[in-house]
């Protein structure tokens, strides 16, 4: 055992029990309140939107598609 080493230590965290779809609303609609600032940018949503239709269009093309050809 390394000298540096640290023991694992077993400890419960508590889990709050919610809809996480229901969150995400409640905090769409508190941003468009403008209540609070938004979790990711119009950029990053952008990006994933792109990357899901590349992997859907290569899945269905059965070749590689790029982000880039989604963003064209």
């Amino acid at each position: 055992m390394c000298s540096n080493s640290v023991p694992i230590l077993r400890n419960r965290l508590p889990v709050e029990r919610s809809s996480c779809y229901a969150n995400q609303l409640d905090h769409f609609i508190a941003v468009i309140r403008g209540e609070v600032a938004p979790v990711v940018t119009g950029r990053d949503a952008t990006m994933t939107v792109a990357a899901t239709l590349a992997i859907d269009r290569a899945a269905a093309a059965g070749r590689p598609v790029r982000i880039a050809e989604m963003l064209a």
